[in-house]
């Protein structure tokens, strides 16, 4: 439970930063939304690594807010499960 609640949290650190190159890219090659220098975003295939890195400095700054929680949310739900 309260592993399973942290693994999920670091998980979805990753998603999260991982979606947002995968928007910037539909928002540039798809719906044609281009920035003002006209600099394409990063690939998603090369910001699978960069992801990672943004993952690990979310982790330092923010980890202690959201670890906790995910832990408690998985102790909780392993408790309580009906």
């Amino acid at each position: 439970g309260i592993f399973l609640g942290i693994v999920i949290v670091i998980i979805s650190h990753h998603l999260t930063f991982y979606y947002f190159i995968l928007f910037a890219n539909i928002e540039y090659w798809i719906l044609n939304i281009r920035n003002p220098d006209n600099i394409p975003p990063l690939n998603p295939f090369s910001g699978l690594f960069v992801v990672s890195i943004g993952t690990l400095w979310s982790l330092i700054f923010y980890g202690w807010i959201t670890l906790p929680i995910g832990a408690f949310v998985g102790w909780f739900f392993t408790k309580y499960k009906t």
